[in-house]
């Protein structure tokens, strides 16, 4: 019975370390990279809180929207959505200390509650992030918002 008490706790020390390892490893690209991931994987749910948490509370976009409206049109709009998938492509990521830069393309498909045919839309993403202990979080943001929404 000993050794298997001993066995665990091994094997709970290797696991320990193994993730401090690759906490510090992980670099501030990867982690801002990470918080693209993140931003898609929230919208998909339909997570708009969630999605916003991601955002600055000084966060500002090219069409005038902050943190509160962003919310407001997502908390609105996403849960009219059955499905959304969002694609990114191209992503590059530039870190300069406690700033970064990412650009990438979005291809998003969706398609409402109750219609047969999705409605796509690509868009060229910019968004600037910076980082306050420890978290990265997106202070500003520059998209295309699709004329209008054909089914």
């Amino acid at each position: 019975m000993r050794k298997i008490g001993w066995g665990l706790v091994a094997v709970a020390v290797l696991a320990a370390t193994t993730l401090l390892v690759r906490r510090l490893l992980v670099t501030d690209r990867q982690r801002v990279a990470r918080v693209v991931g993140r931003l898609q994987r929230h919208l998909e749910r339909r997570d708009a809180a969630s999605f916003c948490l991601l955002l600055s509370d000084d966060y500002t976009d090219a069409h005038g929207h902050n943190r509160a409206a962003m919310r407001e049109a997502l908390t609105g709009g996403l849960p009219q959505l059955e499905t959304l998938s969002v694609r990114v492509e191209a992503l590059e990521v530039e870190v300069a200390g406690a700033s970064a830069r990412v650009e990438f393309v979005a291809r998003t498909v969706a398609r409402g509650r109750g219609r047969r045919s999705a409605w796509r839309w690509t868009t060229p993403v910019r968004l600037r992030l910076r980082k306050r202990e420890r978290e990265w979080r997106v202070c500003g943001a520059e998209y295309r918002l699709p004329g209008s929404l054909r089914y």
